[in-house]
């Protein structure tokens, strides 16, 4: 799989990531909305909803990174443009860093004022384990991933993503919006 995400990452214009950002959010809301309707395979629907959700948190960091990169004058080094890698935790770091190391360099930035905390809340309390746990219903390990009685909330997960979609990505996109707006 690595291939094919190097492959990915390299081949696709940061340009579109936004409209694949919105369309993993909006898939993930989709299948929560259909889960609170039609009680069936709510069990089932719980990784892909699970996954869905993290591919857009992932998404959208690596989308603030590759814009970071560009008004930086030290981006953070990638061999294909933008971050590969799936590791929510430390694309978060990276994302973190790379925004306060451009709003250092450009004062008209208020980066500082975006919420992380509730990106990062989510983020320890839903995906603390590897993003291809979401993928499968077994672990690497060969067991169960989800055992019948456990259960996700997707209803708070939905919430938890909506939060960070407004408080997080609205606010950064908007900052990065306002800025190169002014700039001549």
């Amino acid at each position: 799989m690595s291939s094919v995400d190097d492959s990915a990452n390299k081949n696709i214009p940061v340009t579109l990531l936004p409209s694949y950002i919105v369309a993993y959010k909006e898939a993930g809301d989709r299948l929560v909305n259909d889960i609170l309707r039609d009680r069936s395979f709510q069990h089932e629907l719980a990784l892909p909803i699970s996954f869905l959700y993290q591919h857009y948190l992932e998404l959208g960091l690596k989308y603030l990174i590759s814009i970071g990169n560009k008004l930086s004058s030290k981006p953070t080094k990638w061999k294909l443009g933008f971050p590969t890698g799936h590791n929510l935790h430390e694309l978060l770091n990276t994302c973190t860093d790379t925004l306060r190391q451009v709003e250092k360099e450009q004062s008209d930035l208020h980066l500082s004022e975006l919420r992380l905390d509730v990106i990062e809340a989510c983020i320890s309390t839903f995906y603390s384990i590897d993003i291809f746990a979401f993928r499968y219903p077994i672990s690497t390990e060969g067991t169960l991933l989800l055992e019948d009685a456990y259960f996700i909330d997707v209803q708070s997960l939905s919430e938890a993503i909506d939060r960070i979609d407004i408080f997080y990505f609205d606010e950064a996109i908007m900052a990065f919006s306002d800025f190169l707006g002014q700039k001549p």
